[in-house]
This record gives structure tokens, sequence and C-alpha cells, in this order.
């Protein structure tokens, strides 16, 4: 079992997520209809589950607790996988 340590975030980070499993613990609202490299506007994070699945997301606070916020609120609910995010420059 992989020993995973939560990065620091700060503002402006972009962290690249997979997802695997059924999507049930993450209010997630797409940005874009694309399951690829999609990007989110986060605020705040519920827990962490398994879906699959990669995005790029947008950070825009100092903090891990975060919830996606968009219009495609009601239609798009995801699991986010959180402990596989990686820091991009």
């Amino acid at each position: 079992m992989r020993v995973w340590k939560k990065p620091v975030l700060h503002v402006g980070d972009t962290l690249v997520f997979k997802w695997w499993g059924f999507p049930n613990d993450v209010l997630a609202a797409l940005s874009k209809k694309q399951f690829d490299t999609c990007n989110f506007t986060i605020a705040l994070l519920l827990h962490s589950t398994t879906w699959v699945g990669r995005f790029r997301i947008m950070v825009p606070t100092g903090t891990t607790r975060v919830l996606f916020a968009s219009s495609m609120r009601e239609r798009c609910r995801r699991g986010l996988k959180y402990d596989t995010g990686t820091i991009l420059p």
C-alpha cells in the first residue's frame, strides 16, 4: 500500500487527478462536458472516493477544502479521488 502525502496548495495551482470507481462523495460541477483534462472551479472538497478519469483542476485558494461550483452542479455529481492529485508548475 502506497503512502501518500497531501500536497500543499497555493492560489492558482493546477492539479491533475485520477478518479476510480463510482462517484458518490463529492459534489463536483464540471466546467466542460469532456471527461479528459476538464477544468474545475474549486470550493469545497467533501470526501475522497473513486471514479475513472483524469482532470486538471485550478486551485483558487490555499486550502484543500474545496467545492466545485457551476451551472451544471445538479447534472454533474462526481467523486474525487483527491489523494492522486499532483501539483503542476
